[in-house]
């Protein structure tokens, strides 16, 4: 997408990624809806989202990788099968380099929608809560469901979002070193450099390029990290 531009759909999110990935993105979409049928697809987190009873799957375009994000506890499921990937409790990365495993994928995402099936699904507000299951409250006292422990309120992070254009936080960070601010209250410059990088490298999301955006954005406010 560009710069400052939200996709409104799944299709405007697939035309909007860069041209060499748009198959890939394609692919992904296509044994997703053929698995889950009956399952809703919208966007969330600026990416594209799947939901069955539940949390079904999420994936995203990035420069080098394509991933698809699946609720705990698939990913360790199939770690054996998933050897070669890179993987995290909820995420597969997809090098654009190798073939996409389509079957391998078919089978990760049966396997959470059989989950959800059986009641073991956390449910999205968007899909019905499930009234098992206790929600998370944020800080501002937003009542959320979600299927791994990301403090990340989707309350506040859709808010943040529209207050984006008053920020002066730089808008080429990647959606999980935003997430990764928003969690940590962070909502401009000034206030980032009341932390040590130290501090901001510890979170979950921000990497070497984030920082060195971070660390530049600063510089060009006559800002710097906290010693």
């Amino acid at each position: 997408m560009q710069k400052g531009q939200k996709p409104i759909d799944v299709d405007s999110y697939i035309a909007g990624a860069p041209k060499e990935t748009r198959s890939r993105l394609r692919e992904i979409r296509a044994v997703i809806r053929k698995t889950a049928p009956d399952a809703i697809e919208k966007i969330s987190y600026r990416m594209p989202y799947y939901g069955y009873k539940g949390r079904l799957a999420y994936f995203a375009a990035y420069k080098n990788h394509i991933g698809l994000y699946i609720p705990p506890p698939v990913i360790e499921e199939y770690a054996g099968e998933l050897n070669g990937y890179k993987t995290a409790k909820g995420t597969v990365q997809f090098p654009h380099q190798k073939p996409l495993p389509l079957v391998l994928i078919r089978k990760l995402i049966k396997t959470r929608l059989k989950l959800n099936e059986e009641g073991k699904g956390k449910f999205a507000e968007s899909d019905g809560k499930n009234p098992t299951e206790k929600p998370t409250v944020c800080s501002r006292g937003h009542k959320f469901y979600k299927s791994s422990d990301c403090p990340v309120c989707p309350i506040c992070w859709s808010g943040y979002y529209r207050m984006r254009a008053q920020s002066d936080i730089p808008a080429k960070l990647s959606a999980p070193a935003l997430r990764a601010l928003v969690g940590a209250k962070i909502k401009n410059l000034k206030g980032l450099a009341r932390y040590t990088e130290a501090e901001i490298a510890e979170l979950h999301g921000i990497g070497p390029n984030a920082m060195k955006a971070l660390r530049s954005a600063l510089k060009a406010k006559g800002l710097a990290f906290k010693r």
